[in-house]
């Protein structure tokens, strides 16, 4: 089963039954947004003693992958929505808003125009807080 959802690229779960750690696993697919988060995936150590890295996307990747699954699900996901919101105010100065809007102008399926409204407002009102 594994092996059929590599081979299809889709996403799939691992669980830890001992501690029910869940684990989303995206294969890569080929296009460009696919290749700048492989090439942007950040280290982290997940465990010590002995220590374990795992690779994970960045919290900039993170937001354009939520905010393409928001819009494939014609963006009436709460779910998808608070994630983005919770990125963005949690990561707030720290993320790489040039490499975003960058992807942004390139790849119209991450977000509607209205949507691309909203995500402006809430990065305006960070930033306000900030200053």
């Amino acid at each position: 089963m594994l092996g059929n959802q590599i081979w299809s690229s889709s996403s799939f779960n691992i669980i830890h039954l001992e501690t029910m750690f869940k684990v989303d696993v995206f294969v890569r697919r080929q296009r460009s947004f696919d290749d700048a988060q492989f090439q942007r995936r950040v280290a982290q150590v997940i465990a010590t003693d002995p220590e374990r890295t795992a690779y994970v996307a960045s919290a900039e990747d993170t937001v354009l992958a939520k905010l393409e699954w928001y819009r494939m699900g014609g963006e009436v996901s709460d779910r998808q929505w608070r994630d983005v919101l919770g990125v963005l105010k949690v990561q707030g100065e720290r993320l790489d808003l040039a490499y975003m809007r960058r992807l942004l102008g390139r790849q119209p399926q991450f977000m509607s125009r209205s949507c691309a409204q909203r995500v402006g407002c809430v990065l305006r009102t960070f930033r306000q807080r900030k200053e």
